[in-house]
Formats: C-alpha cells, structure tokens, sequence
C-alpha cells in the first residue's frame, strides 16, 4: 500500500485551515498539556515476507506464514511529547514487534547466502523495532482541534536468526544457522488531528507516507491510526484505536542484498499520562 493520495492531499488541507489561530479556551486539557507519556499494546495480525541472498542470486525469498511464525501477536509502543512552543511539538515514539515459529521447510530457499533444503526442521525468531522522531507544527488550532503537520526520521531495527536441522532417522545430520541484522534510517511525512468532543472524549487520526532511498537504502512506508480515548483523571487518558503499518525495505551490502516486507493490522490499547 502507497497512499499518494497523502501527499496531494495536504497542501489541500494546509490551504483550507492555515488563517485560524488557537482559541484563548482550549476545550480538552490535552491541548494545553506540554508533556504528554503514553504507553500502549497493539493486538495486530501481519503478513510478511524475508529474502537475504548473495549479490547476483536472485533469491526468490521466503513468506512469513511458510516459516511457521504466528500472525496474530502482541505488541508494545512507549511514545512522548513535548509541546515546547505553542504551535510547535517533540513526537518521540518507539514500537517493538517480537515473534518466533517452528516449521517444516515446503521448498528450497536461500537466506544469507545459505540454502535450506525442503523437509529440513526450522526455527525462526524475528524482532522489528520502529522508533519514530518528528517535528510536528500546527498548522491549525482553535479551541476543539488541532491539525499538525511533520516529519523527522523512521528506523527500523530488523533482527531475523534461521536455524534450520535436517533429520536422518531421527538423527540430526546438518544444522544450518544465519542471523541478519539491519538498522535502516527513513526519512517520513506526518500529518495528525485531533478534535475534542467534551472536556473529557477525544478523537484522534494520525497518517504518513514516504517512499526514499538513502545511500544504499531503498524503501517505503505507509501508516494510519485512528483513535478514541477518555480522561477518567487529571492527568489520565485511556484509549482504543485501529492501526494499519506496511513497510517494505531494501539494503544492498557488499556480499549481499537483503528485503524486508511487513504489513500488520488491528486494535491497540494505550494509557497516557499529560501535564
């Protein structure tokens, strides 16, 4: 998924509400907070796909469900912000996905530069880490909403380790095992609202999209978030939402070229606390 439509569209949005200006009465305490902690599990369902090969292989790579990995899971994000100026914020986010499988290998495929042979008994662990820093500007405020427009940096921390057995009469004739680790930095492209309803119900939407290559990076993302959530206390929101997240990631090395294509979709529960 590559929703162009996002780009096009802000201008369009920037246009339509730049002349208004912050009311003196914000209707929500949450537009008046200047730090802002939330911590949250995402319930997601995903589907994927992993290739490592040497340079020239041309490896056809493997698919997420055929290395036996669960595609329902749980998920964490820890984020701050911090509104240091009336119309301008600090978004920092961090958001981890861990998972494992067992599996019997259906076909021949390669990873890292070493082949696993159909039948052979695999292991996979697989962690993505996503942290996320932005500069988001107001570019609209009134007493009920405010539309922030941004961008700063997306990494994604990909951690895979294989090991792959084969059994010969239930003895274990040859191990493979290969691990790739890739840290890649991307640039990205936000835009979040968010509309009080009372004093105490919020809504909120949050989406982005960019696609760059960076050296020897090649790769795109794309993200919406919609959400709800309630201030039961002074200081505290709970809320509920649905999210949507695919990345697809490309980086060449010296001796190999490796992909990661991941999409994951569902409900999330967070828990913040604004002052």
């Amino acid at each position: 998924m590559k929703p162009h439509w996002l780009l096009g569209a802000g201008p369009f949005f920037i246009a339509l509400v730049w002349p208004s200006s912050a009311s003196a009465q914000d209707i929500h305490p949450a537009f008046s907070d200047r730090h802002t902690f939330y911590a949250g599990a995402f319930f997601q369902e995903s589907d994927g796909a992993l290739a490592s090969s040497l340079k020239g292989g041309g490896s056809a790579g493997i698919d997420t469900d055929d290395l036996g990995v669960d595609d329902r899971y749980t998920s964490w994000m820890l984020g701050y912000n911090w509104r240091f100026a009336e119309r301008w914020t600090l978004s920092l986010r961090s958001h981890v996905f861990d998972t494992d499988g067992d599996a019997t290998v259906r076909r021949e495929f390669e990873y890292d530069g070493e082949k696993f042979d159909a039948g052979a008994k695999l292991e996979t662990d697989i962690k993505v880490s996503t942290y996320l820093v932005d500069l988001m500007y107001s570019v609209y405020q009134s007493d009920r909403f405010d539309l922030r427009l941004g961008g700063g940096l997306h990494a994604f921390d990909f951690d895979v380790e294989m090991t792959g057995t084969v059994f010969v009469d239930d003895a274990s004739r040859s191990r493979t095992v290969v691990g790739d680790d890739l840290l890649a930095p991307l640039p990205n492209l936000r835009f979040d609202g968010a509309y009080a309803l009372s004093p105490r119900w919020m809504v909120r939407a949050d989406l982005g999209w960019l696609s760059a290559n960076v050296d020897s990076w090649d790769g795109s993302y794309s993200y919406i978030r919609l959400s709800t959530d309630y201030r039961f206390a002074k200081r505290f929101d709970v809320g509920l939402g649905y999210q949507y997240f695919d990345v697809d990631v490309s980086h060449e090395r010296s001796r190999t070229e490796s992909t990661f294509d991941l999409t994951y979709k569902g409900p999330m529960l967070y828990l913040s606390y604004g002052f």
